[in-house]
């Protein structure tokens, strides 16, 4: 019942953030997609495994990396889906 819950809060929140790029201005889709990319693939020279294939704990490791970067559009990406992730939180889904 709780992996249920946690999977649906999990569902409505993944929703809204696609819908919020969905809703970009064109001028800012194509950027944060190319960096959501790049992001995705980082892990591939390190494990051989994107990402989205990774452990949650390899997953979570590579986010404190990423936030914790010199390079400012890495921690700037990880900033706008943690934002986006909070708002979701408190978004009704329609």
């Amino acid at each position: 019942m709780v992996y249920e819950q946690a999977d649906a809060v999990a569902n409505r929140v993944a929703r809204f953030v696609t819908r919020e790029h969905a809703n970009m201005p064109d001028f800012l889709r194509l950027p944060i997609r190319a960096l959501t990319l790049a992001f995705d693939a980082a892990s591939i020279p390190h494990t051989g495994k994107a990402f989205h294939e990774l452990s949650q704990a390899r997953r979570l490791r590579q986010i404190a990396s990423w936030r914790h970067s010199r390079m400012g559009f890495r921690r700037d990406l990880v900033r706008f889906y943690e934002s986006l992730v909070i708002f979701g939180f408190g978004a009704e889904d329609h």
